[in-house]
């Protein structure tokens, strides 16, 4: 295996998989985030961007949006 696969292959063991929850930091706060697609290398420098989904506090609908997998936290607990 050449050094670019296994690059590729403990970058990807990393990338949270569809369905999991992870931490998104928001101003000083971490909030749980749903991941609901994975987007693919599309941002800069083949970034591994992420489709991720935060319930509201008040019922109403929830808030979809896309983060870069690097700058996605643990899910706090």
């Amino acid at each position: 295996m050449t050094s670019k696969t296994a690059d590729r292959k403990q970058r990807d063991a990393t990338i949270p998989k569809v369905g999991s929850i992870v931490g998104v930091r928001m101003g000083t706060q971490v909030i749980p985030a749903r991941v609901i697609e994975d987007r693919g290398n599309l941002g800069y420098r083949g970034r591994r961007i992420l489709r991720l989904e935060i319930e509201s506090q008040f019922g109403g609908e929830p808030s979809r949006f896309e983060r870069a997998a690097e700058l996605l936290l643990p899910a706090p607990a």
